[in-house]
């Protein structure tokens, strides 16, 4: 199955090797490549925008979605198609854009998906391909 996710170009999330979502927990997980004060500034900037409006309808956390009951620390974020992923961000995305996330595809086995309301699911990483950006 073809997951879409957003990530970041440069920050790799050290949990599970990966890059980066923007809803990425504590700053002790982040694996950042640029040291640049400037770009990290507007990194954070950016996710406290996103979180600021994250406590809606459409943005459960997976905790909150009934039908995902929660994420596991082997799993990740993602959406089960490109119009899900720019509806969920919308209004954020071309700040994220800026601060270096994209839009990324994953080939993940059927059987390492959960699917939840609002076209987010969680997937296993263990598995996932990357197979490349979204244009």
């Amino acid at each position: 199955m073809i997951v879409y996710r957003l990530a970041h170009k440069e920050v790799i999330d050290k949990r599970v090797n990966m890059p980066c979502g923007p809803y990425a927990g504590s700053w002790y997980v982040m694996e950042w490549s640029d040291s640049d004060p400037k770009k990290l500034e507007q990194f954070m900037e950016a996710r406290e925008k996103l979180v600021s409006k994250s406590c809606t309808r459409i943005h459960l956390t997976p905790y909150a979605d009934r039908l995902l009951n929660n994420i596991q620390e082997w799993e990740v974020c993602g959406f089960a198609d490109p119009v899900s992923l720019r509806r969920w961000f919308k209004g954020c995305l071309r700040t994220l854009q800026a601060v270096g996330f994209e839009e990324q595809q994953y080939e993940v086995p059927e059987s390492e998906v959960r699917v939840g309301l609002n076209g987010q699911v969680v997937f296993a990483v263990l598995n996932a391909k990357r197979v490349r950006g979204i244009k």
